[in-house]
């Protein structure tokens, strides 16, 4: 109605050519969530950073283009080109492929640093997709010819080796999908959602929640008003189903892999599979017995002194820190995320609440010990989320080049509640 003040509140959408006509003010945060590669862990992480001066004057342009913005906030002049920012896995991947014998020397536009070109080496070689000489091994040509982050390609060929080609092939496509659960803002709708989601989730993690989405949906004819009926992702689910089928004639032609093969309704097979694919994002539960057993095996080291004061001040963050369940399940009242601990390089992290292990009943003492994850988020916590349950026993087992197992250990179950003790090779 005319003479009345209209907010409009947005994010990144303002870098785009969108115009809304009559907008003559806006103020925007200056701020952007986008991906990063850390230098030194070499995890992919989603993480909240300033925008440039580039974009802080494209985001000026909104105003209905009628008059010219105004900045108020020093910036960088432009934006961190992408290669400085991402996993260098791929792109030495594919120039591998292509025979060049020197990275380092060939000519790379805003080339990236030498710390993240040295983490995907180190990666690659983890994956074994590069031998000790750094030539590609017959696995990594295999990895080459999939058009996926190399950890995903491994994933997906490591499929083959435990006969889950099918589920894999789903669970790979949704990763490389838009979030397939539905959002919505009202309340009562947002329960709606919860509840139809509920209906989805398999105990064992989000990636076979994911599958079992995707199985559902086919049984269901791909049918649009069934979608929206269970709060889904139309368009996710359909751009999954196009990937899912391109990645299967590459499997087929390339490599002549039967896409058919599948390990349900046995679930072990596929988590062993995720934990072979995944192996370099494990976390394990941080308890208080498990900090005490740290503390025993160098009781004198200063680094295990400051673990415990940080395991002490997390825990004491989760304890405080209840999170409320979005349904009115009695069975899924109030949750606590309990902090876990990488087993790559030690960072303490915690599960994000979008994923199915958030909302399990009992608290920190039902959480499995151990879990593999498929993205690290990093906001006012370290999130961990894309979760899946994995034995701890399988370390060893599907990643002997990575980990090794203690002699007294004990054998664990699939919920992980056994006490095994995991170290990592160096």
């Amino acid at each position: 109605a005319n003479n009345k003040r209209k907010f409009i509140l947005a994010t990144n959408i303002a870098e785009t050519s969108i115009t809304v006509t009559d907008v003559r003010y806006v103020i925007d945060c200056g701020f952007v969530k986008t991906r990063l590669i850390h230098p030194v862990t070499g995890y992919e992480m989603l993480k909240t950073i300033p925008i440039s001066k580039a974009q802080a004057n494209q985001r000026a342009g909104r105003s209905g283009r009628t008059a010219p913005g105004k900045i108020f906030i020093k910036f960088e002049d432009v934006t961190i080109p992408e290669i400085q920012r991402v996993n260098m896995t791929q792109v030495i991947l594919q120039l591998k492929d292509l025979n060049i014998p020197s990275i380092t020397d060939f000519p790379l536009p805003s080339p990236p640093s030498t710390a993240s070109i040295k983490v995907a080496f180190q990666i690659l070689l983890m994956l074994q997709a590069l031998d000790t000489d750094q030539n590609l091994t017959k696995h990594g040509k295999n990895m080459a010819q999939l058009p996926l982050f190399p950890i995903l390609g491994h994933l997906l060929l490591k499929s083959i080796e435990y006969k889950c080609v099918a589920e894999c092939l789903t669970a790979v496509s949704l990763l490389s999908s838009d979030n397939i659960f539905q959002q919505p803002f009202k309340e009562e709708e947002k329960q709606k959602a919860e509840r139809a989601r509920r209906n989805f989730m398999v105990r064992e993690g989000d990636l076979l929640t994911l599958v079992n989405v995707y199985e559902k949906w086919r049984e269901a004819h791909m049918d649009k008003g069934w979608t929206n009926r269970n709060y889904l992702n139309f368009r996710a689910l359909q751009h999954a189903h196009s990937v899912r089928n391109q990645l299967g004639t590459l499997l087929q032609t390339k490599l002549h892999v039967d896409i058919a093969v599948s390990c349900m309704p046995s679930k072990e097979p596929f988590l062993m599979c995720i934990a072979a694919g995944l192996f370099m994002n494990v976390a394990r539960k941080v308890t208080a017995e498990t900090a005490s057993e740290e503390r025993k095996i160098n009781p004198n080291d200063t680094s295990s002194q400051v673990a415990k004061s940080r395991f002490e001040a997390i825990l004491a963050s989760s304890k405080a820190n209840k999170y409320k369940s979005n349904t009115n399940s009695s069975s899924n009242s109030n949750t606590l995320t309990a902090p876990y601990k990488t087993l790559k390089d030690g960072q303490y992290v915690h599960i994000h609440p979008s994923s199915v292990l958030f909302s399990f009943s009992g608290g920190i003492s039902k959480l499995p010990n151990y879990i593999i994850f498929a993205e690290l988020l990093i906001t006012s916590k370290q999130y961990i989320r894309t979760l899946s349950v994995i034995d701890e026993s399988w370390l060893h087992i599907v990643a002997p080049h990575v980990y090794t197992m203690n002699s007294s250990s004990t054998t664990g179950s699939v919920s992980g509640t056994s006490g095994s003790s995991i170290n990592v090779q160096d």
